[in-house]
């Protein structure tokens, strides 16, 4: 992942409240809950691939650059995606 991408991903996570740069202010995590299994991490790259796609790489994302790259036209291709295409 791309540092910018990784910048929109943080900022999103810090605006919906799930992400803390204190410490302290992390809610505790019981001993047994700490270990991912093989599917619960495929389960987040799936969910940070969809946040990719939707909200920074579609023209109508949240955090789409239309000053950049993909807004120029020989890109729309891959800024506005359906199911369809």
């Amino acid at each position: 992942m791309a540092c910018g991408q990784c910048y929109y991903v943080c900022e999103f996570l810090r605006n919906s409240g799930r992400y803390r740069t204190n410490p302290e202010d992390m809610p505790k995590i019981p001993v047994a809950n700490n270990r991912l299994g093989d599917r619960d991490i495929d389960n987040i790259c799936a969910d940070i691939a969809r946040f990719i796609q939707r909200e920074i790489c579609h023209v109508v994302g949240e955090y789409f650059d239309h000053g950049g790259v993909q807004a120029l036209d020989e890109n729309n291709h891959l800024s506005n995606r359906t199911k369809d295409n």
